[in-house]
């Protein structure tokens, strides 16, 4: 549904390369992946969730950088992340203008990772003000993950309280991850679309 930028991950290893002795940029790539996936995993089978300063640390870790600058470096590498925002997918995009036309509400779900769901929130707002959502969740904000139980509660919840006086409330899960966004969705009785990009 989003790509990451290519800019922010190119001044993202830039960045770190500065604060290696010996910078090899295969290896920042590698170290984010390593972390990255590791810790996808351990959010969709056991709903356990991180800090984004925490999986800083592991990399700083993996790439033996003084640990002593992650708060610093994880400040920098936000406002790079916000100068060069994710990507919306063009197929999302017209599916976004399409259900614009019709009276539903619109929310965003999401495993986060070495960005916080506060940043993720603060940029999508700045750089797309033209896309509105109804509320938003971020696994580090609300402290569940999907495919969890608790986040799909949630927005149930949320949509049950925007559509108060609807005696049905139907709901649709979008996303490109078949285990979280289709199965975990379908598990708790909401229809899902699997979107590959």
């Amino acid at each position: 549904i989003a790509f990451s930028n290519a800019m922010f991950k190119t001044k993202r290893r830039e960045l770190l390369s500065k604060l290696m002795i010996n910078p090899d940029l295969n290896q920042i790539d590698h170290a984010f992946a390593t972390i990255g996936l590791s810790y996808n995993k351990s959010m969709e089978s056991d709903n356990f969730i991180k800090s984004p300063t925490s999986l800083y640390e592991e990399v700083f870790k993996l790439l033996q950088i003084d640990p002593s600058s992650v708060k610093l470096t994880k400040i920098k590498i936000e406002a790079l992340f916000h100068a060069h925002p994710p990507i919306f997918s063009s197929g999302f995009l017209k599916f976004y203008q399409h259900i614009s036309n019709f009276q539903c509400t619109k929310s965003i779900t999401s495993n986060t990772a070495f960005i916080s769901g506060k940043v993720i929130e603060d940029t999508i707002f700045h750089n797309r003000p033209d896309l509105e959502f109804n509320f938003m969740f971020f696994s580090d904000l609300v402290a569940c993950a999907k495919p969890s139980i608790e986040m799909f509660n949630l927005v149930k919840a949320n949509a049950k309280l925007l559509h108060s006086d609807s005696i049905d409330i139907r709901m649709l899960h979008i996303g490109d991850n078949a285990i979280t966004d289709f199965e975990g969705a379908k598990k708790f009785g909401i229809d899902a679309v699997l979107i590959n990009i």
